[in-house]
């Protein structure tokens, strides 16, 4: 009986340890402007990299806001739209 209590111990250990990981969240953030009377926009693309220690996924995903996110604005002299596209590794 204690040999199964401590297999099931050591199992329950490992599977926690486990699930705690390095983590990286790799996020393309892109902005689009699109002027209100036509003519040339611009799009601007920036990449961030954030990496974390023993994490879980779920906790790492809601503490980093690791996700993918669009925004628009628009304003009288034309539209922005921002959108996020975030990946965890």
């Amino acid at each position: 009986m204690k040999k199964i209590i401590l297999l099931a111990v050591v199992a329950v250990s490992v599977t926690m340890v486990s699930c705690r990981k390095e983590l990286t969240c790799e996020c393309t953030n892109t902005t689009v402007f699109t002027p209100a009377g036509g003519g040339t926009g611009s799009t601007v693309s920036s990449t961030t990299k954030t990496t974390k220690d023993k994490q879980k996924k779920k906790d790492f995903r809601l503490t980093e806001s690791c996700y993918n996110t669009t925004a628009t604005q628009t304003y009288i002299y034309g539209t922005f739209v921002e959108t996020a596209k975030c990946e965890v590794k």
